[in-house]
């Protein structure tokens, strides 16, 4: 849903995958389409995302030693391979920690906005 100012999507979690991973109803030319190349933030629940990653590795800073990478458990939001938006946490097991899901308290149904500048 696209409020009437058009400067916001309302989206929901349409699948969680094996990882934790929330992927929503939201896709990537809509974003684009609405977002007119604006900056943006993401909100789920709490957490929030002012930035879209291209792939799960651009996430991390891999010039940095390894010791000063911020990686376990970075939050992260990408377009996944069918377009949608997908919210995530890098390396992520949904076994021990959990996954995006349960880190960020949201389930199948639960709202995600967009809100662009």
């Amino acid at each position: 849903v696209i409020n009437p100012e058009g400067n916001q999507i309302l989206g929901s979690v349409i699948y969680i995958d094996n990882y934790g991973n929330l992927v929503s109803n939201i896709k990537k030319d809509l974003f684009n389409e609405i977002g007119k190349s604006r900056s943006f933030t993401i909100y789920a629940r709490s957490v929030k995302f002012k930035k879209i990653y291209k792939s799960y590795s651009e996430a991390v800073d891999f010039s940095l030693p390894k010791e000063r990478r911020e990686e376990d458990g970075k939050k992260l939001a990408i377009f996944n391979t069918s377009g949608h938006l997908e919210l995530a946490v890098y390396k992520s097991n949904p076994l021990t920690i959990g996954g995006a899901g349960s880190l960020f308290g949201l389930d199948y149904r639960d709202q995600i906005t967009v809100k662009f500048e």
